[in-house]
């Protein structure tokens, strides 16, 4: 019987884990995440805090995560410093203190900048993700200079 009553839990807790975040099992391409986020950088975490931003129709809660700016990939920045907000779901992506990321950052709803699985990725900047993607970005930012035109265009 104890056999059942764990196997029908741990039933219902991997579906809640496998649909919570869907993203159709895509990873965009990186001229798609160019042309969708609003600001491609590489930046330092400085801090992570719970905020007090909540999405009134999910009821879900974000975490702001700021970053000091090490290289600008695409967009503007003012400022050494930026503020990103994650939401506190398994769809957020994981950010470390002091660790370095490649972060794709769009402009949402409230008008701050997101980061978000299922519209972005963020690896860690030492991994082979981010490797393939700086070298991705470097790709198409020497395409679009014999082009004409800039790398999120």
């Amino acid at each position: 019987m104890k056999t059942i009553i764990l196997t029908v839990i741990l039933s219902i807790c991997i579906c809640c884990v496998t649909k919570a975040c869907d993203c159709n099992g895509e990873r965009q391409s990186i001229e798609n995440l160019l042309k969708s986020s609003s600001l491609t950088f590489i930046g330092t975490v400085v801090s992570i805090k719970r905020s007090n931003l909540r999405d009134t129709a999910t009821r879900i809660s974000f975490y702001k995560v700021v970053l000091r700016v090490d290289s600008i990939l695409a967009g503007d920045v003012k400022g050494k410093e930026i503020s990103i907000y994650v939401e506190t779901t398994n769809c957020a992506p994981s950010f470390l203190r002091t660790k370095q990321f490649l972060i794709y950052a769009f402009e949402n709803q409230y008008k701050v900048l997101e980061a978000h699985q299922c519209h972005s990725s963020c690896p860690e900047i030492n991994t082979e993700w981010a490797r393939e993607d700086l070298e991705a970005i470097r790709q198409l930012r020497k395409l679009r200079s014999v082009n004409g035109k800039g790398a999120g265009e």
